[in-house]
């Protein structure tokens, strides 16, 4: 039989100022069968680690809410009734101004209140394909905003397919005249959760892009890489950033950060200015 379940989005929200929030949980309270159950994102979820740039804050927000979550577990089973789990469950989703706040309080008709949290959850909070944005494609928007500003580079750049027999990828920004491409920039992202998982990113654009020098598509010196890297680096990070500029520099290719709007620039301006005709 379906009973009425009670249920709130927590929204983590680190920058006050901004009021950009992520998902992090699920709280669902089934007042008739004195249930109150939660699913909290994982202390490394990789959605907020990417949206916050490597925020360091949520593991401790989290083990902090619940703590929380799991004293009202405890505080529920000592109410008289129904419509007084119902007035606790609203109550302790009325936080709003806090770095981990909830959304208002919705209804969802279950027989299996744990089974609709799973629901819930996965729909809200893991989503792992419904309005998921990429952060280099943020970056890319970013860097197309930076070159509208400038008169000499607006319209110069478009998104491309580079490729011939042995390689085709796609690029953001390739500035070209007929078929000589005189300037390709693209932004990478290292948010990634594990060293490893940098590296091989790292590894993948570099086979690219000289894959595409030996076939005498691109010269590797008209090629700007603009990196997002983890603000406060762990150890393993710290060795993955090492082993990526290095990377970089063996195979001549050219880096900045990704908000060094003035080097992405003047790059730019210098490669299209400097470009000759392919021998």
């Amino acid at each position: 039989m379906k009973t009425p379940c009670l249920y709130s989005i927590l929204r983590y929200a680190p920058n006050t100022d901004t009021g950009e929030f992520v998902n992090a949980g699920v709280v669902i309270c089934a007042p008739q069968q004195r249930l109150f159950l939660f699913m909290l994102a994982k202390k490394n979820d990789s959605r907020i680690n990417t949206f916050f740039s490597n925020d360091p804050l949520f593991p401790a927000v989290k083990a902090v809410t619940e703590n929380t979550l799991k004293q009202a577990q405890r505080h529920i089973r000592t109410l008289a009734g129904p419509e007084a789990i119902g007035d606790f469950f609203r109550s302790l989703t009325a936080l709003r101004e806090s770095v981990l706040s909830y959304s208002p309080v919705g209804v969802v008709m279950s027989d299996d209140p744990q089974e609709a949290l799973k629901t819930l959850f996965t729909r809200c909070v893991s989503r792992p394909t419904v309005a998921k944005v990429r952060r280099e494609e943020e970056l890319n928007r970013a860097l197309r905003e930076t070159f509208q500003e400038h008169d000499d580079l607006s319209g110069v750049f478009h998104p491309d397919t580079l490729g011939k027999e042995l390689t085709r990828f796609s690029v953001p920004f390739v500035a070209r005249i007929d078929h000589e491409i005189l300037c390709v920039i693209k932004p990478l992202t290292f948010l990634r959760k594990t060293p490893a998982r940098m590296i091989e990113h790292c590894d993948k654009w570099v086979t690219k892009i000289t894959r595409a020098a030996e076939e005498k598509i691109l010269r590797p010196g008209n090629v700007l890489l603009p990196l997002e890297l983890p603000a406060n680096p762990t150890p393993g990070e710290n060795k993955a950033i090492v082993a990526i500029r290095k990377t970089f520099e063996r195979h001549y290719l050219t880096y900045t950060r990704h908000n060094d709007a003035d080097h992405i620039v003047s790059f730019a301006r210098r490669a299209m200015l400097a470009a000759k005709p392919y021998i």
